[in-house]
C-alpha cells in the first residue's frame, strides 16, 4: 500500500514482475491472476501492470526488466530472516541488487 500510495503522489505507473527461474509457469500464472484480482480498480485506472519475466538468474531478469521496461525505481520485498540464516544463509535478492541496480531501489518489508 505504500507503494501505490507514493504512486499517487508522484502520478507514476508502477510495474510488477515475478522472474521465473524455472520451465514451471502454472503457479506463476496462478499467482499473477491472483494479484491482478486483488488490485483491478488500480489496474482499471491504468495504474498498475503485472508480468512474469522468465531469466536463469533472478538478478539478471531484474536488469533485463528494467532496462526494456524504463524503470525509473526499483522496489522489493525482503523477509525478514532468523540469526542462521542471516549468518551462514545465502545473500538477500535484496541487497544483491543494490549493488547491480543504478536506479533508486526501496525495499519494503512483508507483512508477517
Amino acid at each position: 500500500d505504500y507503494l501505490l500510495e507514493l504512486a499517487d503522489v508522484l502520478g507514476a505507473r508502477i510495474s510488477c514482475t515475478h522472474i521465473q527461474t524455472d520451465g514451471a509457469d502454472y503457479w506463476d500464472k496462478i499467482e499473477l491472476s491472483f494479484f491482478e484480482k486483488l488490485y483491478q480498480e488500480e489496474i482499471e485506472r491504468d495504474r498498475l501492470a503485472f508480468f512474469i519475466s522468465k531469466s536463469a538468474d533472478v538478478i539478471q531478469g531484474l536488469q533485463h526488466f528494467i532496462n526494456t521496461h524504463n524503470v525509473d525505481l526499483l522496489a522489493m520485498l525482503t523477509h525478514r530472516r532468523d540469526i542462521l540464516s542471516r549468518i551462514y544463509g545465502s545473500d538477500s535478492m535484496t541487497r544483491e541488487m543494490a549493488m547491480y541496480t543504478d536506479i533508486p531501489l526501496l525495499a519494503f518489508h512483508t507483512k508477517q
